[in-house]
C-alpha cells in the first residue's frame, strides 16, 4: 500500500480532477511500465491515460494507440444506469492521496475493440497515488487482475446449491402431489403411486448426495437415505486408498466387526466391491448361494455382516472408475430390471458427487502443502534479532487469522561494517506462496546491497530497486530501512541518531522516555518495484536514553470498516499508555498485538528498538522473541 504521511495537510487538492498541464511525465515511466508483467495503467492527475503495460493491453484486448491520450472514463465508460465503483475508487485516491482497493469489479468488455459482442469479466483493482518529490499527487497507478475464472467457479458452486434447493422444493411439491394423487385414485393405482413415492424419495436422496461435503456425509446420504429407497439395510462406499487397495466407508448397520475386517480390501480380490471397481460392471448376488458361488471370500462377509443379498455398482465418470457402491439387504432379492436401472442411475449421481469431493480434497491438499511450504520458508527468515550494546531490539510476527493464508511481511536487523545497526521491515503485496518467495528474495537482496557498501538508507533502497529490476523480481512492496548511528560527540552525550527512508511505508512510532509519543510522519517515497527513477530521501531524529521506536506493517492499523487515519491517530496515545504502565519492551510489543491484532485479517510484523543509557551495562531481556517458533506463535485466538 502507499501511505501519504502528511495527514495534517488539507485534502482539498484531491477533491476534484486536476486541470491544466499534468505534472506527470510519461516518458519517465514508459520503459518500466510497458515491460511490467502485472496489468498496470498509468493515469495523469487529470485522469488521462499516459501509458499501459503490455499485460494490461492483453487483458482488455486493446492496443496502445486505442488507449493512450484518452480520459480513463471515456476509454472505460460507466455501465448505463449503474453505480461505477471504478470512478469512486479513483476519486477517492485523488481526494485522500491514499491507495484504494476494489476487491470485485464486474465490467463487460468486447472481445475486440470493433466488436458489438460483450463478455462479462470480473476484476480486482488497486488504485495507488504517485507523488512527486514535494509530496504532490501527480498521477495514479491503476493495477488490475482478471479474476473472472475464480468468480465463475464460485458462481458455479452457488448455481449447484441453487439447483439443489430447487430440487428440494420440487421434491416437496412432488410429495404433496403424490399424496393427493394417492387419495384420488385409491387402491387401483397403488403400485403406480408407490413408484412415484420411490422417485420422490430418490430425488430427495440425490439432493443430499449433491450437497455432501465429505466421504462420510456422502456414505450416509447414499446408503442411509438413497439405498433405503430400494429397501437396502446397509452398504459401503469404496474409494482407492493406494495403487492396490480400496478403503471402504461402511455403514454402522453392517456392524463393527465388518467395519474392522473390511476397512481395506485389495483391488485384485474377489469381493463385489473390488470386482466392480476393477471391471466397471455391476455385481448382483440375490441370495447366499449366489454369493458363495461368486466367491469363497463371501462366506466371511455373510458370517460377519449377516446380510443375505448384495449388489455392487461402479462409481464411474466417463471412462474413469472412481470407486464402487455396495448395498446389502436382510432378505433375498430378485433384482428386477427396473430396480437395476434405477440403482445404476443413482450410482452415476453418486459418482459425480464423489468426483467433486475427491477433486476438492486434492485442491485442499495442494493448498495445505503450499501453505506449509510457505510457512516453513517464512519461519526460516523470522530470525531472532541482534542485540547491539546499549540497544535492545524486539520483534514479533502474527499471521493473518485466515489459517490458509500466508503473507509477505518481514523484519530484519544486522550490524554493518561501520558499527551502525541496520533495521528493515516491509510488506510484499499478496497473500500466497509467491508473496513469501518474493519477500525472501527482497530481504536477502537488501542484506547484500547493505553490506556491499555502507550507505544511508535512501541509497540502499535506491540500489535495492535497481537490483530487483536487474534480477527480474517483479513485485511491489512497501519497506522502511533505518540505521542507528552515533558520532563521538553523541556518544559523549548519550545520544544517537536514527536515520531512515520509507518506500511507501507507514510512519514509525516514537515513544519518548518522558512518556509522550508521536508518529514520525515524513514524506514517503515510491514503493519498491515501481522503479520510476525518482529520488529517495533520508530522515533523521535524535534518540535519547529510554526512547523507543516501533516499526510496524499495515496489518496492525488497517481495519476493513474503519479509516486508516482514525487508527493511526489513536496509536501514539494507546502505545504511550501501555508504556506508562512500566511494560518492558517485549511486554509492550505483546500488549500492542493484543490491543490491535485481535481483529485483523492481515499479517502483522513489529520491530521495536529501545535505547538504553550508556553509563552502565544494561540487562538484556529474554522474552518470547528468543526463538523463531515462539515468534511465529504470537497470534490471537480465533
Amino acid at each position: 500500500m502507499l501511505y501519504r504521511p502528511n495527514r495534517a495537510a488539507p485534502h482539498a487538492e484531491y477533491a476534484a480532477p486536476f486541470t491544466g498541464v499534468s505534472l506527470l511525465d510519461p516518458a519517465i515511466y514508459r520503459k518500466v511500465l510497458t515491460s511490467l508483467p502485472a496489468p498496470v495503467l498509468l493515469l495523469t492527475a487529470d485522469l488521462v491515460i499516459a501509458e499501459a503495460s503490455d499485460s494490461y493491453l492483453a487483458s482488455v484486448d486493446r492496443t496502445r494507440q486505442q488507449l493512450i491520450g484518452q480520459n480513463v472514463f471515456d476509454a472505460f465508460p460507466a455501465p448505463a444506469g449503474e453505480p461505477y465503483p471504478l470512478e469512486a475508487s479513483i476519486r477517492s485516491v485523488l481526494a485522500t492521496g491514499r491507495t484504494h482497493h476494489i476487491p470485485l469489479l464486474p465490467y463487460a468488455l468486447s472481445p475486440a475493440a470493433d466488436s458489438e459482442d460483450v463478455v462479462q469479466r470480473h476484476w480486482a483493482v488497486v488504485n495507488a497515488p504517485i507523488h512527486d518529490d514535494h509530496g504532490r499527487l501527480v498521477g495514479i497507478l491503476n493495477a488490475v487482475e482478471d479474476i473472472s475464472e475464480t468468480v465463475h467457479h464460485r458462481t458455479q458452486s452457488e448455481l449447484a446449491q441453487a439447483m439443489a434447493e430447487d430440487l428440494r422444493r420440487r421434491t416437496e411439491d412432488l410429495s404433496l402431489d403424490v399424496q393427493q394423487y394417492s387419495t384420488a385414485l385409491g387402491a387401483a393405482r397403488a403400485d403406480e403411486v408407490r413408484s412415484s413415492l420411490r422417485l420422490a424419495a430418490l430425488a430427495e436422496a440425490a439432493m443430499q448426495v449433491a450437497a455432501a461435503e465429505s466421504l462420510e456425509a456422502l456414505t450416509d446420504a447414499v446408503v442411509g437415505r438413497g439405498l433405503q429407497v430400494f429397501g437396502a439395510d446397509g452398504g459401503a462406499l469404496a474409494v482407492p486408498a493406494g495403487p492396490d487397495t480400496l478403503r471402504l466407508h461402511i455403514t454402522e448397520s453392517l456392524g463393527e466387526p465388518a467395519r474392522q475386517v473390511f476397512e481395506e480390501i485389495a483391488t485384485s480380490g474377489s469381493l463385489p466391491a473390488a470386482v466392480t471397481f476393477r471391471t466397471a460392471r455391476p455385481v448382483l448376488l440375490g441370495d447366499r448361494q449366489a454369493g458363495l458361488s461368486f466367491s469363497p471370500e463371501m462366506a466371511q462377509v455373510y458370517d460377519t455382516a449377516g446380510k443375505h443379498a448384495w449388489a455392487s455398482f461402479p462409481l464411474q465418470v466417463g471412462a474413469t472408475v472412481l470407486g464402487s457402491l455396495t448395498a446389502s439387504w436382510d432378505t433375498e432379492q430378485d433384482f428386477t430390471t427396473g430396480d437395476v436401472e434405477l440403482l445404476r442411475a443413482f450410482a452415476a449421481q453418486c459418482a459425480l458427487a464423489l468426483q467433486r469431493l475427491l477433486h476438492r480434497e486434492q485442491e485442499r491438499e495442494a493448498a495445505r502443502t503450499a501453505t506449509q511450504l510457505a510457512h516453513r520458508l517464512q519461519m526460516s527468515l523470522l530470525t531472532p534479532p541482534i542485540q547491539p550494546d546499549h540497544l535492545q531490539i524486539a520483534v514479533r510476527y502474527q499471521p493473518a487469522l485466515r489459517s490458509t493464508s500466508v503473507g509477505g511481511d518481514w523484519y530484519d536487523s544486522f550490524t554493518l561494517s561501520d558499527g551502525s545497526t541496520l533495521l528493515t521491515l516491509g510488506d510484499v503485496t499478496g497473500h500466497d506462496l509467491q508473496a513469501v518467495v518474493d519477500m525472501a528474495q527482497i530481504r536477502n537482496v537488501l542484506r547484500g546491497v547493505a553490506h556491499v557498501k555502507v550507505q544511508p538508507p535512501a541509497a540502499i533502497l535506491t540500489a535495492l530497486d535497481s537490483a530487483l529490476q536487474d534480477l527480474a523480481i517483479a513485485t511491489f512492496a512497501t519497506a522502511i530501512v533505518a540505521k542507528v548511528e552515533q558520532t563521538p560527540d553523541e556518544a559523549a552525550a548519550g545520544l544517537r541518531t536514527l536515520r531512515w527512508s520509507s518506500a511507501g511505508h507507514l510512519p514509525p512510532l516514537l515513544l519518548h522516555a518522558s512518556g509522550s509519543a508521536e508518529l514520525l510522519e515524513r514524506p514517503a517515497d515510491l514503493l519498491l518495484g515501481v522503479n520510476l527513477g525518482g529520488d529517495r530521501h533520508d530522515h533523521t531524529v535524535t534518540l535519547h536514553p529510554g526512547d523507543t521506536v516501533i516499526f510496524y506493517t499495515d496489518g496492525l492499523v488497517e481495519r476493513r470498516h474503519r479509516s486508516l487515519s482514525a487508527t493511526l491517530d489513536e496509536l501514539p496515545e494507546i502505545a504511550a499508555s501501555l508504556a506508562a504502565d512500566g511494560a518492558a519492551l517485549d511486554e509492550l510489543c505483546d500488549a500492542l498485538l493484543q490491543r490491535f491484532g485481535s481483529s485483523t485479517d492481515d499479517d502483522i510484523a513489529l520491530l521495536a528498538l529501545l535505547a538504553h543509557p550508556e553509563d552502565a551495562p544494561r540487562t538484556v531481556e529474554t522474552g518470547p522473541n528468543t526463538t523463531t517458533d515462539d515468534l511465529y506463535a504470537y497470534q490471537p485466538a480465533p
